[in-house]
């Protein structure tokens, strides 16, 4: 779609003229990426796993285009994935609802999941607490403490890959 996040693909050589050659399927299961220079594993995994390189299907989208957007603006509202859920609902700065994908084969016996936008922390934990949402995230030290050694709850602690964009003026 060659929005301004497509620099994240586009430096290992991808551009929307390209990518018919850089990127292909030879049969249903691979995945060929042709790239113009040496990259790290890790790091091209890192930028294809973010949003910008989603896999949507391109039938749905471009027939749902609108003026040459190629499906942009109904994705935006509808899902065209090929993930374990697809969007039923978003609502910018408040909520997102998932539903299973029945097209993704998978043994979950989750059928939606509802996330809500709550920004406070002491929220997160209250709601938590009272059992109106399963997880919480973004909790500080100060709302683990009370839950840290409870039995009712469990405290995960992960790593989190982040991109980090630096503006720099470089003439003073």
């Amino acid at each position: 779609m060659d929005k301004s996040p497509a620099f994240i693909i586009n430096q290992f050589g991808f551009t929307k003229d390209n990518v018919d050659q850089h990127i292909t399927a030879p049969d249903a299961s691979t995945l060929v990426l042709n790239l113009d220079k040496p990259a790290a594993e890790s790091f091209l995994l890192y930028c294809l796993s973010a949003p910008v390189g989603s896999i949507v299907q391109k039938k749905a989208a471009l027939a749902n285009q609108q003026d040459g957007d190629f499906g942009y603006a109904w994705i935006k509202q509808h899902s065209a994935g090929s993930g374990p859920f697809t969007l039923r609902s978003w609502k910018a700065s408040e909520s997102i609802i998932l539903e299973k994908n029945p097209h993704f084969q998978t043994d979950s016996k989750i059928q939606r999941v509802i996330m809500k936008h709550i920004t406070d922390p002491a929220a997160q934990l209250l709601m938590l607490q009272k059992g109106d949402v399963d997880i919480a995230r973004d909790l500080t030290s100060e709302q683990l403490r009370p839950i840290a050694n409870d039995p009712e709850f469990s405290v995960i602690r992960r790593d989190v890959s982040t991109i980090m964009l630096m503006s720099c003026n470089t003439t003073n």
